[in-house]
């Protein structure tokens, strides 16, 4: 640390290669922990990079914009996040989200992704000054995966917290189902699984949110990759049409169509998160479908049940014996007791996760926020 006070002052010099190497080592300090970034930014070096983000030298403003972000990483540091709305940060972010610049337009959204990560305060006021649709604008089809995963991290956290926050940004976001449709179906898994994350986000709100979705064509899509994906990819697929379930045409239609073999066979994987959400989404089919038990027994749900009493976890087996005791008689199984575990806990990107989603029960007026 000794040497931070010699790269920050190089910062205002005029050397624009001693500057790139001044802020290249700032960024990677910052890197490392909390701590380091606190220190950095009471040193003082958020105002001369705020004030290199007006520089000409591209490569000076993309690598302002990662050494920043590295800053702003992982964190809803009080501190750090009153000193950078001081400076003109945010305007900066706002004009460079027009730059065609898909390096610094990457390092942006990563700025944008941590600002908004449990931090609904901040996040309300980017929402009011229409980041999510300027996001948006700045994408296009063949963006490259280092611009699109930010971006759907920066979208789906600003989804997480409300239906207020959700109320004013889908309405400013019109292409922004187009955009989804082409992420889910998109070859890097990585985009797949950020993508379903934020449309996840969205059917969990109103039915006046997760309407135009439904009628956009996702289902049929997160069901194939329930069926077919990876563990990761299914994980976030099964919360979807979670919430999608809640609307009863939905629900019967997803029985109807295969869902309740791929759903059975993730309650016996060892996922405490994922576990939970299947057990749920098979008391919904138990409840409200008719035949509801028969078609679950017949695709092996009793037996895919008693498995959850190798969970470590008391509330999981509890839930399923219930549904055992309560939809096949209580002779079936008996569940043993067994300690609890802590359940998993999700990265901070991946707020939205457990968030509770009201019962659709009745219409509302539907955003018309594009189809594909």
């Amino acid at each position: 640390m000794p040497a931070c006070p010699a790269f920050i002052q190089a910062l205002s010099g005029t050397n624009a290669k001693l500057k790139e190497y001044a802020i290249f080592a700032l960024g990677n300090i910052a890197e490392d922990c909390l701590e380091l970034r606190t220190i950095i930014v009471k040193m003082g070096a958020l105002d001369p990079l705020a004030k290199l983000l007006h520089s000409k030298d591209k490569v000076i403003v993309r690598t302002v914009c990662w050494a920043v972000s590295n800053i702003l990483k992982g964190t809803n540091n009080e501190f750090i996040l009153k000193e950078f709305h001081k400076y003109s940060f945010v305007k900066e972010f706002w004009r460079l989200l027009e730059s065609k610049e898909p390096g610094i337009i990457s390092q942006v959204c990563w700025s944008m992704c941590y600002l908004t990560s449990h931090n609904e305060e901040g996040t309300g006021k980017l929402i009011e000054a229409k980041f999510p649709a300027r996001i948006i604008s700045a994408l296009y089809k063949e963006s490259p995966v280092a611009v699109i995963l930010p971006a759907l991290r920066t979208l789906g956290n600003m989804l997480a917290y409300n239906d207020k926050f959700n109320e004013q940004l889908l309405p400013m976001c019109k292409g922004i189902l187009e955009f989804l449709a082409l992420c889910v179906k998109h070859e890097h898994r990585g985009i797949q699984k950020e993508s379903i994350w934020v449309v996840s986000n969205i059917l969990a709100g109103p039915p006046s949110h997760a309407k135009p979705v439904i009628q956009a064509g996702f289902i049929p899509v997160l069901l194939n990759h329930l069926k077919k994906s990876q563990f990761d990819i299914k994980r976030e697929a099964v919360h979807a049409l979670k919430n999608a379930s809640r609307d009863d045409k939905v629900l019967n239609q997803l029985v109807k169509n295969g869902i309740v073999p791929p759903l059975l066979s993730l309650i016996r994987i060892q996922d405490i998160d994922t576990i939970r959400t299947c057990l749920h989404f098979v008391e919904r089919i138990l409840e409200r479908v008719k035949n509801g038990a028969s078609i679950v027994e017949e695709a092996g749900g009793i037996e895919a049940l008693e498995t959850v009493q190798m969970i470590q976890n008391r509330d999981l087996w509890t839930h399923a014996g219930d549904l055992v005791d309560k939809y096949w008689g209580e002779d079936v199984d008996d569940f043993k007791e067994n300690e609890p575990v802590e359940p998993v806990e999700y990265p901070p990107w991946r707020v939205g996760a457990n968030q509770a989603a009201p019962e659709i029960k009745n219409s509302a007026p539907v955003f018309d926020f594009g189809k594909f």
